[in-house]
């Protein structure tokens, strides 16, 4: 692979990434740190041939990087070191209302990691059942279910 090629790759997916990274930290800096980090990564291990999926690749290393960053962000703010903010969108804020843009945001942080990373995947960085089956090393079946059961909890959770 070429910088041109990666460039490419960046283009297609940064976004997608970004949606889903900052879905899960809320926090726009550190949302950004761990997307430059995966296409980082992802360029030191570009000769890999067991790469067989670039954007499977990519999605479970930022989702990775994301789950160890957001438990590191866990620990700072018990030990108050610095506090962790919630950051909403200006389109949240806008169409729902900050109380409510934050209700939401708040029950989707309360979801058990392996429903949140499903909705996160299908909803917001609009991968395919397929696409998410694969980055997560699942059945779509599993998908489908974990999918039911975090708009489920959502459901139940917002008046």
């Amino acid at each position: 692979m070429d910088s041109g090629e990666f460039d490419a790759l960046y283009t297609e997916h940064s976004r997608a990434l970004f949606n889903t990274v900052y879905r899960w930290l809320w926090h726009v800096e550190d949302s950004e740190d761990v997307v430059h980090e995966a296409f980082a990564r992802f360029w030191e291990n570009r000769f890999d041939e067991s790469i067989s999926n670039r954007k499977a690749y990519l999605f479970r290393m930022a989702l990775n990087l994301a789950s160890k960053r957001k438990r590191w962000l866990r620990i700072r703010h018990f030990f108050d070191l610095k506090k962790v903010e919630l950051y909403v969108s200006d389109a949240e804020e806008t169409l729902l209302g900050r109380e409510r843009a934050l209700h939401i945001n708040r029950a989707i942080e309360r979801l058990p990691e392996k429903q949140k990373s499903v909705l996160l995947m299908i909803r917001f960085a609009e991968m395919s059942y397929s696409e998410v089956a694969q980055v997560l090393g699942i059945s779509e079946g599993t998908v489908a279910s974990r999918l039911h059961h975090a708009i489920k909890a959502l459901k139940e959770a917002l008046p």
